[in-house]
């Protein structure tokens, strides 16, 4: 029995460290959706418990709370409209020296060097030396 229970055990932190590698390593978009639809289940698994206990008054807008976090609305089929977002949206801001793209989709930012004796050339493209001197 004991090395059954070291075998479980094992498998346990084997698989969380697993998980908490992937989540490490996940792009920001897609973690924050999943904590998002993580919290929504957590909401509506609360709410569920208060209204079996008769606690109708608080279950029922933390439901609809809950189904804003998901993406979706108890009063219309599309969910509220600030929930969904446009895909292939991205940002850029320059000054006289640099221009910054950021994709929301991913979260990947990369910049463009405008001025200057690295002039035309990315950040991603510059080794550690050369972000250095910039």
């Amino acid at each position: 029995m004991g090395l059954f229970n070291l075998l479980i055990a094992g498998a346990i932190v084997m698989g969380a460290y697993w998980f908490l590698r992937t989540l490490a390593n996940a792009p920001p978009a897609k973690l924050a959706a999943l904590v998002r639809k993580l919290g929504g289940v957590a909401l509506i698994a609360i709410a569920g418990l208060l209204a079996l206990r008769g606690g109708y008054v608080i279950a029922v807008p933390l439901f609809v709370v809950a189904l804003g976090l998901m993406g979706y609305s108890g009063f219309a089929l599309g969910g509220f409209p600030w929930t969904r977002k446009a895909t292939g949206q991205r940002s850029r801001v320059a000054t006289g020296l640099l221009a910054m793209e950021l994709d929301h989709d991913s979260g990947e930012m990369d910049g463009e060097i405008l001025a200057g004796s690295l002039g035309g050339r990315h950040l991603s493209s510059l080794a550690e030396t050369e972000l250095k001197a910039f």
